[in-house]
């Protein structure tokens, strides 16, 4: 995980999409910081970064 940190990922989030912290399917996300079970991350076009649960994210991965 800790390899993320700085990269620009796509996230799925395990919730129902309407209450999503990002818009989109997969959401981009940039990594700030990780503190597990904690994840920093911010929205690719947001500026409000946010902190989550790990296990509220079901898939998270750099692009190819």
């Amino acid at each position: 995980m800790k390899k993320l940190i700085g990269k620009l990922c796509t996230c799925e989030f395990d919730m129902p999409s309407n209450i999503w912290p990002v818009p989109g399917y997969p959401a981009r996300v940039e990594i700030l910081t990780i503190d597990m079970p904690m994840i920093e991350m911010q929205g690719h076009f947001e500026k409000r970064p946010f902190w989550i649960n790990a296990n509220k994210i079901s898939i998270i991965r750099e692009p190819a």
